[in-house]
């Protein structure tokens, strides 16, 4: 091809960006982390989390479950590796993410209301140390994100009247506000604008049974419209509404749909006694005789084989 030729030949077509909605919600890859004085966190992560998901992080107490979302959140760095929030770096997404941590430093006593509360998640930072919107709009959005976390009415009320149950979920209410766009759990989901990741870091700890059910009924009423990653223990309560589970301990491995087998929650929970109700649930449907279980279902004298 002669010079003119390539003057004038056309240029190609650039391919086109992948749009947010496109995009993975969260992307780890070869992650690692480390303590200032080299002591290993997490190593080898590598986990995609797709848009719309409800995934729940399980795993023991030190196994990295809490780091993992500090990471995700931009709050640390990794030591080697990449994270990537809607395919940008945490830091860059921030607004796109809403979190609600383990426990709150809210004090029960501060003189605002319900509405006042959840407003304060749309804060902006700035040189006066944040502020945010409270005109009719960005009250009518509090509004419905209150709705549909079942606290409708009760905007009103103030912060120290809400038992703990009613406090989480206003919490994540105002967790929300982040996202500057109305859910409505009656309209089928649907690619936002700007797509929302909420983290929940245990977010019922200091609720009782009864409340952590509802809890998570309510947060599942957001599947398909955001996606939420959630630190819990309550795997017994809640995995009928996660989409995803995925054991953290010091790196992940994605479960089985099944959740709840003999080999998850060995997984999970390490081999236990036989007098423990934990290791009935693991042995629950076992027929073959493991050798050395102290299990009695694995007795020689059950007439089992190995």
């Amino acid at each position: 091809m002669s010079i003119e030729e390539i003057k004038t030949a056309p240029l190609p077509l650039a391919a086109p960006l992948a749009s947010a909605a496109d995009l993975p919600a969260v992307v780890l890859s070869d992650l690692a982390f480390s303590h200032e004085r080299g002591v290993p966190v997490l190593e080898d992560v590598n986990l995609n989390v797709g848009q719309g998901d409800f995934l729940a992080l399980l795993g023991p107490n030190g196994g990295g479950k809490s780091t993992l979302l500090r990471l995700i959140l931009g709050l640390e760095q990794p030591c080697c590796g990449s994270i990537t929030v809607f395919g940008r770096p945490p830091a860059e997404g921030s607004r796109q993410i809403g979190y609600v941590p383990q426990f709150s430093s809210m004090q029960r006593d501060f003189p605002a209301s319900v509405l006042d509360m959840v407003l304060m998640g749309g804060a902006s930072p700035d040189r006066r140390g944040g502020s945010w919107e409270s005109g009719p709009a960005a009250r009518e959005r509090a509004r419905s994100y209150l709705d549909l976390l079942g606290l409708g009415g009760l905007e009103k009320r103030g912060i120290g009247a809400l038992s703990g149950g009613q406090r989480q979920r206003a919490l994540v209410a105002r967790a929300l506000m982040g996202s500057n766009q109305k859910l409505d759990a009656r309209e089928a989901p649907c690619a936002a604008p700007s797509p929302f990741l909420l983290l929940l870091d245990e977010p019922t700890a200091s609720i009782d049974p009864e409340g952590k059910f509802c809890f998570y009924e309510f947060l599942d009423r957001l599947r398909g419209h955001i996606t939420i990653i959630v630190v819990s223990h309550d795997l017994f309560v809640a995995s009928p509404f996660f989409s995803g589970i995925v054991f953290v301990n010091k790196t992940v491995t994605e479960l089985e749909q099944s959740g709840l087998s003999p080999e998850n929650l060995t997984l999970l929970f390490g081999k236990h006694l036989h007098d423990c109700p934990i290791a009935d649930l693991q042995h629950a449907g076992n027929s073959p005789r493991h050798e050395g279980c102290t299990h009695p279902s694995c007795w020689p004298d059950r007439g089992n084989t190995v």
